[in-house]
């Protein structure tokens, strides 16, 4: 069970934090909570669990904070700002092989980190990622298995007794591919000691549906006039929403810690300002409508509007038509016969270390099983 402490001068801070910009009000407010005492271990916490704590600790270093407790957590933040730069470049020397590799012969496009790093938040510092993600037409499986293994990437998990790759079963990669949206995660080794792998997880569909018809559209509308492709800002939007909702609203996310942090609705958030208009997101809206991902959406934008509240959102979620809002706190749907509904609010899950007390009986398989 959480042990779930309210603590809501470091939850304000978090929140005002969570973003790339701070406005003149924003510094503000964040130099009046830094004159109280704060529990710096808790915002340690709470922002490591919400894949936040880099982008956060990137804002107070421009504040002189005159604490015992936040100079030991500034040490540690440090180093892990350092070490997040040299993976992430690391990570893209990866990508700009593979994309050298693959360029006339199979249309894939990254998403969530591998782009935003570069276009949105600019610095290999203060983003980090577990992996680079990718959308890729079912059709070029096949073919995209034969290239990443030519330049080292096999599916399978880092062993690291032998530091190698124990390669996952053909039975197991079969099976998975017939059952989820994305395949097995392809790995490589890396001779440096910031990084032991480089991991890729590419993706067919959207969800569980396995519906390949929206990333079919996403791919065939990417521009790939760059060194490295882009999706239509309007699609990358409904990729965005489509990865948090299925997320949120799955028991095995629920059960690894993953199905809500920040850095997803902070994604989103700074996807919008830097690189939507009014244009854009009506084309989103209508390629929502038209496969049927208004409800992705409509959470996502629900609960940014909870957080960031910048004005623009009601105006969206309007438009997308949606007057039962149960569904928000579901969860379960492909997981159980009957859906399940969480019992905690959204603040209270968001800022508590885990979820899985929202758990009381396992789902009928658990997707994320390398």
């Amino acid at each position: 069970m959480n042990n779930i402490i309210v603590k809501e001068n470091e939850r304000e801070l978090i929140r005002l934090l969570s973003r790339i910009e701070l406005t003149e009000k924003d510094d503000e407010n964040v130099s009046e909570l830094l004159k109280k005492p704060l529990d710096w271990q808790y915002i340690f916490s709470v922002t490591v669990k919400n894949k936040i704590h880099l982008l956060i600790f990137n804002h107070l270093q421009k504040y002189d904070i005159e604490d015992a407790a936040y100079n030991k957590y500034a040490k540690v933040m440090n180093d892990l700002l350092y070490a997040n730069s040299v993976k992430n470049e690391i990570k893209y020397n990866a990508l700009k092989e593979f994309y050298d590799a693959v360029k006339d012969k199979i249309k894939i496009v990254p998403v969530k980190g591998a782009f935003m790093i570069k276009e949105v938040y600019k610095d290999y510092a203060i983003r980090g990622t577990n992996d680079f993600d990718f959308l890729v037409s079912k059709d070029d499986v096949k073919k995209l298995d034969e290239e990443l293994n030519k330049i080292g990437f096999v599916q399978g998990k880092y062993n690291s007794k032998t530091k190698e790759v124990d390669k996952f079963s053909a039975e197991k990669k079969m099976l998975y591919r017939m059952k989820m949206y994305n395949l097995l995660p392809y790995v490589k080794v890396v001779d440096n000691p910031a990084l032991k792998t480089v991991m890729f997880d590419i993706s067919h569909s959207l969800d569980f549906s396995l519906d390949k018809a929206p990333v079919e559209e996403m791919i065939q509308n990417a521009d790939f006039s760059k060194d490295i492709p882009c999706l239509a800002p309007e699609h990358f939007f409904i990729h965005m929403c489509c990865h948090h909702y299925r997320e949120a609203s799955n028991a095995s996310w629920i059960m690894i810690g993953n199905d809500l942090n920040l850095i997803k609705f902070c994604d989103v958030r700074e996807f919008i300002l830097n690189k939507m208009d009014d244009d854009t997101m009506e084309r989103a809206m209508q390629f929502a409508k038209k496969h049927n991902l208004e409800k992705a959406v409509y959470f996502t934008m629900y609960f940014i509007r909870e957080i960031y509240n910048d004005g623009y959102e009601t105006d969206i979620l309007n438009k997308l038509d949606i007057d039962d809002e149960s569904f928000l706190y579901e969860y379960g749907e492909n997981e159980y016969e009957e859906v399940k509904v969480r019992k905690k609010d959204f603040w209270t899950s968001l800022f508590s270390e885990n979820n899985i007390d929202e758990i009381d009986t396992l789902p009928s398989f658990v997707s994320l099983d390398y």
